[in-house]
């Protein structure tokens, strides 16, 4: 039997806990200020929302820094949104503008796109920087 977690809210921050047994993977949560918290596609984030995810999350926290424009982040970007998927209730994914939130890019020491770091237990557990296909990073955050 699965653990509950707590997810929270994009917009204001607040947590929502998911009970064992829910089918978190299935349907779209939505927090009492109407944003959807489990939603079809990660968040964008922004520094005070990836902080707050970092150090409160429960669940791992894979992060996917990319810039518009850029060939392999665009390459990257529907994987992104399907491992999303495949991933849900079982870890959190977020997109960060790399170009629009420049600070918070240094602050990661994040200098190419795309890069995806994997958080865990607030702190940072792996990286890599580039393109890889669905399969290669499904493993890559399994292992």
């Amino acid at each position: 039997m699965s653990e509950q977690f707590q997810i929270f809210c994009p917009d204001c921050f607040a947590p929502t806990i998911i009970e064992p047994g829910n089918p978190a993977k299935e349907i779209n949560f939505y927090c009492a200020c109407g944003a959807q918290i489990l939603s079809a596609d990660p968040p964008a984030c922004t520094s005070d929302m990836l902080r707050r995810f970092v150090t409160d999350a429960a669940l791992p926290l894979l992060v996917y820094f990319y810039a518009p424009g850029c060939a392999p982040c665009s390459m990257m970007m529907p994987i992104i949104d399907r491992l999303e998927k495949k991933l849900r209730g079982t870890a959190c994914c977020a997109k960060i503008d790399a170009r629009q939130e420049c600070e918070l890019a240094a602050a990661y020491g994040v200098s190419s796109v795309p890069t995806i770091i994997l958080f865990q237990s607030g702190s940072e557990a792996k990286r890599f920087s580039g393109a890889m296909d669905m399969k290669s990073l499904t493993a890559w955050i399994m292992d």
